[in-house]
């Protein structure tokens, strides 16, 4: 990650500076954003069908530190009728959560749409039947 440095002329010669290093040490927070995919599973019984939402996260190429289980909510929607609305996610792992319709009478496809809570994560969507 970049972080800018100001230098300031303080009106002094550098030339005693030349050929030597500095360390500069950041003090400070850093947030990440973590792409997020959704998959949609199902089960079903008797009493109805029970769909499944897990959400993923991933780090793009070098970033550090490896995301955490995504938090936030899923909406699960029959085209656009939603069938369970903003169901908080439940961490299954270090990098993922999931949670739970249902049950419900058996759908054709069912759309679950992840929602995130904080700035950690992106929203996403997967689509199950």
């Amino acid at each position: 990650m970049s972080v800018p440095i100001s230098l300031i002329n303080t009106g002094t010669n550098q030339d005693s500076c030349e050929n030597t290093t500095f360390n500069f040490v950041y003090a400070g927070t850093a947030s990440y954003a973590y792409a997020t995919t959704t998959a949609v599973t199902s089960s079903s019984d008797e009493s109805g069908v029970t769909y499944t939402a897990t959400v993923t996260a991933s780090a793009t190429a070098g970033q550090d530190p490896v995301p955490s289980s995504p938090t936030g909510t899923v909406s699960f929607i029959d085209g656009d009728i939603p069938v369970c609305a903003n169901v908080s996610v439940t961490s299954t792992g270090t990098t993922t959560s999931t949670t739970t319709c249902g049950p419900v009478s058996d759908l054709e496809t069912i759309t679950a749409v992840y929602t995130k809570t904080d700035g950690n994560f992106y929203n996403s969507s997967g689509t199950g039947s």
